[in-house]
């Protein structure tokens, strides 16, 4: 449930954190070295009973996104690519 790691992508390397509080799932990703960008995201529900309801920022700046359940997962597609660099950070607040 409550989980933290490191990612390398091509051009950088993410910090990944999922935290689990209540009926509410965060799922945290934050740029640590160069860069990331971001299309779609899937993240498995922690929550069975969860509605697949997303709220996505970068930096606390909301982005415009579709989501969609499937089978026991939340598929996010953004309306834009975020393109993260160092020390942006990506937050999903799913319930």
């Amino acid at each position: 449930e409550n989980y933290k790691a490191a990612f390398t992508l091509a051009e950088g390397w993410i910090q990944f954190e999922q935290k689990k509080s209540g009926n509410k799932q965060i799922n945290t990703i934050k740029v640590v070295n160069g860069q990331a960008k971001l299309n779609q995201l899937t993240f498995e529900l922690i929550d069975a009973d969860a509605k697949g309801k997303a709220k996505i920022a970068v930096n606390g700046k909301k982005l415009a996104a579709k989501t969609s359940v499937e089978g026991g997962n939340i598929v996010i597609v953004l309306g834009n690519t975020a393109e993260l660099k160092k020390g942006d950070v990506l937050t999903v607040a799913i319930k």
